[in-house]
């Protein structure tokens, strides 16, 4: 289930992004429980599916420059969950369904 944790951090770095939480990488990241290096893979991924992520050197927070929602889909047997907004689409047809909360 490697693939399903890394959404769940990734929901987290998205969700420390949208919520402007302050501090250094340093501790964002040890707070979702990744190294810094982590962190800032979450976030380039993020810039690659079309979020632009800035930081804020002052206050020491990531915000989103324009609004961006993440979606993430999971189905099995016939059975569609979408969670989030809609600049993310993911189909695992090989997982258990969970409900991710972004």
């Amino acid at each position: 289930m490697r693939n399903l944790k890394e959404l769940e951090i990734l929901g987290n770095v998205h969700r420390i992004i949208k919520t402007k939480k302050s501090g250094c990488v340093r501790d964002l990241a040890k707070s979702i429980g990744i190294s810094k290096s982590c962190f800032h893979k979450y976030v380039d991924q993020i810039k690659i599916m079309g979020g632009e992520i800035v930081y804020c050197r002052i206050s020491q927070h990531y915000y989103y420059a324009k609004d961006f929602k993440l979606i993430i889909s999971i189905e099995t047997n016939s059975m569609k969950q979408i969670f989030g907004g809609n600049s993310f689409f993911f189909n695992p047809r090989f997982m258990d369904s969970k409900v991710l909360n972004l």
